[in-house]
């Protein structure tokens, strides 16, 4: 953009300056006749603009770039942030799930236990119990006969 203003405003000096009668007061008053157009307001406008602007301008391309640095900078720190987590945590569910694997283990020992050891033994103390239930009915009959 400032390289078109600038290309414009060095044709109409140019061709301004080309005017084959050299009298300073002649070019004054062709580039009066000139400026008094539109179009050249509104490119000397623009040029005036973009010459005032360049410092801020500059400022706030730097400011843009600086922030866009920050950026990045947070975004790795974040990427960082939350590889550590992701590994904490798939750490954490490794443990959980030997844990469970563990606790089921556990279980399905006990259970066997239960079924091949105490149900066994459980059925033989029934048989025991019922018995000697037996051998005290039959006692309390005698005592009280």
């Amino acid at each position: 953009m400032k390289a078109i203003i600038l290309l414009t405003l060095a044709l109409v000096l140019t061709s301004a300056l080309k005017v084959s009668n050299t009298n300073v007061e002649f070019v004054k008053q062709e580039l009066g006749k000139i400026q008094d157009q539109a179009w050249v307001k509104i490119i000397t406008n623009m040029a005036e603009l973009s010459m005032k602007a360049a410092g801020p301008m500059q400022d706030l391309v730097v400011a843009i770039e600086d922030v866009i640095e920050d950026l990045k900078d947070k975004r790795t720190r974040s990427k960082a942030k939350f590889a550590l987590a992701t590994a904490n945590h798939e750490s954490q569910v490794k443990y959980f799930n030997n844990e469970i694997l563990s606790a089921k283990n556990n279980i399905a020992s006990s259970t066997d236990a239960v079924n091949d050891t105490m149900m066994p033994n459980l059925k033989s103390l029934e048989g025991i119990v019922a018995s000697t239930q037996d051998d005290i009915d039959k006692g309390e009959k005698y005592i009280v006969a």
